[in-house]
């Protein structure tokens, strides 16, 4: 896990996010800022230190979606977890609802 000044993984306002613990956080961002990539960091984080018992992230899009997926799995494999990547799930096929879940 990065410390509180350095790390080569993120950068400083990334470092920020991360070290917020708040219960509720937003931020107001622009595109490709890497905000998928350090909240993707912090919920497989908060999962494997069991702080939370489960993330369900919403996207904008479809490929939103699977590049969040993508980021977990990296960051399980850095924390040397084992994720079991279920897949995409029809939640309503009229309305065009998935869900892309791993466990």
């Amino acid at each position: 896990m990065p410390n509180k000044n350095k790390t080569p993984f993120f950068l400083p306002y990334q470092l920020r996010w991360l070290n917020d613990n708040s219960k509720v956080k937003i931020w107001e961002k622009t595109r490709r800022i890497g905000a998928t990539y350090v909240q993707s960091y912090e919920d497989v984080r908060d999962c494997v230190k069991k702080t939370v018992p489960a993330v369900w992230f919403s996207s904008a899009d479809e490929s939103a979606a699977r590049e969040y997926i993508d980021y977990c799995k990296i960051w399980a494999n850095l924390f040397n977890v084992a994720a079991k990547d279920l897949g995409e799930q029809v939640l309503d096929k009229e309305k065009d609802v998935k869900a892309y879940i791993s466990i």
